[in-house]
């Protein structure tokens, strides 16, 4: 598809999308397949022309990893939304994906985590005073933007979580530490490392410039017109992310849609696809 328009003043051109299809029933190669070809094609704008290109889900496929998900609202439960069930279908080729979602979680959600200060730090009324000490100012810093080196993020993530659950008990008394625990903190610190990963592989700058395209009039909803789904590969080194919209047979971009890639394509670095069911 071809959609006339410009990104921003004195910027003239066309957005075109390149399709290729995969077979996503062959895991391994799919998953290598599908990384490269994103990490290759994700160019931004070149003389004029912006590109980005189509990843062609095959129906049949969509259809069977459709038929087994299905969640709970309330009494009932329903199929889940076409872009979580492609969420899911990420997840299992290895890449981390989040969506817009309603009750303000999803990428949102991810990236007001990632503009407060470390989880283990809390904020009490007196921070937002002018006064407090440097020590307290620098524990207030927002977790994008903290300096510590991987390893030491980890640690003290680590105690933090094994006091606020052993009630202050020693982080080495394995008394108190079910197996449970152990794999739901497991599960926890994955995916705080990814998103520390993740925010060093954009740097402040860009993670500052996503933030603002994606957040609407507060740090609680999203902007009309964002892509359905974040995505990020947490095996690649350096990380690489996007952000992917999700289209039915014979689904197009929405004004809205054209509306927000024109005015944040620069600030997404023209990290877009469209993952298209055909």
């Amino acid at each position: 598809m071809w959609i006339q328009g410009s990104c921003q003043p004195g910027f003239q051109g066309k957005h075109h999308d390149k399709a290729v299809k995969f077979d996503f029933m062959d895991e391994n190669t799919t998953r290598a397949q599908l990384k490269e070809h994103i990490a290759t094609r994700l160019v931004g704008t070149s003389g004029g022309l912006i590109t980005f290109p189509t990843i062609m889900l095959p129906l049949d496929r969509y259809s069977a990893a459709a038929s087994a998900c299905r969640i709970q609202s309330g009494k009932r439960i329903k199929a889940a939304p076409t872009a979580e069930v492609v969420r899911i279908i990420l997840g299992g080729l290895g890449f981390c994906a989040e969506r817009t979602r309603k009750d303000a979680g999803g990428y949102v959600k991810l990236f007001r985590e990632l503009l407060k200060p470390a989880p283990w730090v809390e904020t009490e009324p007196n921070d937002l005073e002018d006064d407090i000490s440097l020590d307290r100012s620098e524990e207030l810093t927002p977790l994008y933007l903290r300096k510590d080196t991987e390893s030491s993020l980890i640690e003290q993530y680590k105690q933090a979580y094994f006091e606020s659950l052993q009630g202050k008990m020693p982080l080495g008394d394995e008394s108190v530490t079910s197996e449970t625990e152990t794999t739901t903190f497991e599960w926890v610190l994955d995916d705080f490392v990814h998103r520390v990963r993740l925010a060093r592989a954009m740097g402040p700058a860009t993670v500052e410039k996503v933030c603002e395209a994606i957040f609407d009039y507060d740090e609680f909803s999203w902007a009309p017109g964002t892509p359905d789904l974040f995505v990020w590969d947490p095996d690649r080194h350096p990380v690489e992310w996007f952000f992917a919209e999700v289209k039915g047979p014979k689904d197009h971009l929405q004004a809205s849609q054209v509306a927000w890639l024109r005015c944040h394509w620069n600030d997404i670095e023209g990290r877009f696809v469209v993952i298209a069911l055909g």
